[in-house]
């Protein structure tokens, strides 16, 4: 029984170390060229930086595996992909404690 309790204090103090660090961290700028900004698709003719500014971030990542079989019987190739999708919300403009952050 102690081990659960613990184990959910530990997981509890993680979340919100994380939580904190992350609501100290700058609003990202979406400006610049194609190769020097953090995201692939810009700036949304300056939608995306006013709403980092507010808090409403968004990510999107894609990873694929591409694995063969090289040697024996068995020639198959299987391909194996994922998606996903993050929206970020940093609620310190209205919460009654500032800098506090839902990941």
């Amino acid at each position: 029984m102690n081990t659960v309790r613990y184990s959910f204090i530990a997981i509890l103090f993680l979340a919100l170390s994380s939580a904190l660090a992350m609501a100290q961290m700058p609003a990202p700028n979406y400006n610049g060229d194609f190769w020097s900004r953090p995201g692939l698709t810009g700036d949304w003719g300056g939608l995306r930086n006013q709403l980092a500014e507010k808090g409403v971030t968004f990510e999107a990542d894609f990873g694929s595996i591409l694995q063969s079989v090289v040697d024996g019987r068995d020639t198959t190739t299987r391909w194996s992909g994922w998606n996903q999708v993050i929206l970020k919300l940093d609620f310190s403009c209205c919460a009654a404690r500032p800098r506090i952050t839902i990941p």
